[in-house]
């Protein structure tokens, strides 16, 4: 998503991380500029201490989405939905899978990891697209209901298209 939304923020790096954080967590914004998520307002000072910057980037960021009317479309659209990731850990051998892909936008990426799963008689519980930490590159997260056998790792790596996969453990 971000390639398409991200060329209107090149010459505003501040006003990218404001609309970028938009984007990861499905914040909404309004005509009126107020930011959701959902049902529930977010102050934009919220918005500007998360992210180490002065409230009136995020301003200027949220007038710069409502005056232009395909960043208005988009952004007052978005929608958060529940990330499993962090939360797997504690769920009774949930197992979390990061792969870093060479386009995320290739057709027929996730098909043949998800078969090379079933395979191995493990249900994919959630499959989630988002950004790694600290950076703007996509990252695949595929949430499991059992754990991944270590072999599965080695395959899911051979597929065409697959850079890198990781196993995540966090803290429960």
């Amino acid at each position: 998503m971000w390639d398409i939304v991200g060329p209107y923020f090149e010459k505003y790096p501040a006003r990218a991380r404001v609309a970028n954080i938009l984007i990861s967590y499905g914040l909404s914004v309004n005509k009126s500029g107020d930011i959701y998520c959902g049902k529930v307002k977010v102050s934009k000072s919220a918005i500007a201490r998360a992210l180490k910057l002065d409230k009136r980037t995020v301003d200027e960021t949220i007038k710069m989405i409502i005056s232009e009317p395909f960043l208005r479309k988009i952004f007052s659209n978005l929608q958060p939905i529940c990330n499993l990731k962090f939360v797997a850990s504690t769920m009774n051998g949930w197992d979390v899978i990061e792969i870093s892909v060479e386009d995320t936008h290739k057709p027929g990426i996730l098909a043949p990891i998800a078969a090379l799963i079933a395979k191995e008689g493990v249900s994919i519980r959630q499959v989630v697209i988002g950004y790694r930490e600290g950076s703007w590159e996509e990252i695949v997260y595929l949430i499991t209901e059992n754990p991944i056998p270590e072999k599965i790792f080695r395959k899911i790596k051979d597929i065409e298209g697959v850079k890198e996969v990781r196993h995540l453990i966090f803290n429960a």
